[in-house]
């Protein structure tokens, strides 16, 4: 287990909403709370020995939005919509040393913070766009359990919970008869509970991870809207050369519940989503990290192959883990 000191599986529980403000411009809601590929190079299947360790990610995304066929959107003006975003992800997590049914035990806290511009090409006055910044939900994991099945084999399964305070607004829309989120709003108004199951293979220097995870959705009591529940398995790779690691990760997102509007599944917005607003996302790239003996430097690249009725977001991720005790 001494490969695992400087990087903890749940060291980048990150999540981020790659176009989090169309929904207040155009009437869909947030997408699904974990971000794609967000475990992705983790091996997450297992925990690493007893202490403290704290993470700091920095991610850049980049791209369009995409309909439901996987065509890039456009707004009703014609132009296309980008966006630029730029996550800080701070997180801890404790392995206080004790076993529960045989399974090592960690618990984890995670803050996303966030800036997004969004450009909508000049749709409605020459170059339209918006620009915000502020809280994602905190996102509280009271159990990670991992299981050493030997011959380098690890299992692991745990429980994210995404609190309902970050910051939030909305405005009443009378087109559409109700409280509509606003362009300033960049959480998620619901909670979400998040299980997850994990095989790793640690052993020879190789991380070779499946990490199945699963968001269920309660409905923004404000909007009267309800994010259809999603399944992602992210995919890790790699293989340790001395203090270097290189690698491929990858991720699928499959939201199999639509999106509804109370209790009736939304209608597609023209141009810009189909109906039910079902994100669909396949997306990989390379991995390069470095251990320096007490902490790692990890550079994490996403590009999507797919999308649908999501950003077609590449994703830039750059994380520094370290043990405090």
């Amino acid at each position: 287990m001494n490969q695992l000191k400087t990087l903890g599986p749940y060291a980048c529980l990150v999540v981020a909403l790659a176009m989090a403000p169309l929904g207040a411009a155009y009437g869909e809601e947030k997408k699904s709370p974990m971000m794609p590929g967000g475990s992705a190079g983790n091996a997450a299947g297992a925990l690493p020995p007893e202490g403290l360790y704290f993470n700091n990610e920095v991610t850049i995304e980049q791209g369009k939005l995409v309909d439901g066929e996987g065509r890039t959107s456009k707004t009703p003006a014609g132009t296309n919509v980008k966006a630029f975003q730029v996550d800080v992800t701070p997180s801890l997590l404790w392995v206080p040393g004790v076993k529960v049914l045989g399974a090592s035990y960690g618990v984890a806290i995670t803050q996303p913070y966030a800036w997004l511009n969004t450009d909508f090409g000049g749709a409605s006055t020459g170059g339209d766009s918006t620009s915000n910044k502020g809280f994602f939900n905190t996102i509280l994991t009271p159990a990670i359990l991992s299981w050493d099945v030997g011959n380098g084999i690890f299992i692991g399964s745990g429980l994210s919970v995404y609190v309902k305070d970050g910051h939030f607004t909305h405005h009443y829309s009378a087109a559409q008869g109700r409280e509509t989120l606003s362009n300033g709003s960049f959480a998620n108004n619901y909670w979400t509970f998040q299980p997850n199951f994990a095989v790793s293979y640690l052993a020879n220097g190789w991380n070779l991870t499946m990490n199945h995870v699963v968001d269920f959705n309660t409905k923004n009591d404000v909007t009267n809207y309800q994010s259809g529940n999603a399944y992602y398995l992210d995919l890790t790779a790699t293989k340790k050369f001395g203090p270097w690691e290189f690698g491929a990760i990858g991720n699928i997102l499959e939201q199999w519940q639509p999106d509804k509007v109370r209790g009736v599944k939304v209608a597609a917005v023209d141009g810009l989503s189909s109906a039910g607003n079902q994100s669909e996302v396949l997306a990989m790239g390379p991995l390069v990290a470095y251990n320096f003996g007490k902490a790692s430097l990890r550079l994490r690249y996403l590009q999507p192959i797919r999308s649908e009725n999501q950003g077609d977001i590449s994703f830039i991720r750059l994380d520094l883990s370290v043990p405090l005790y």
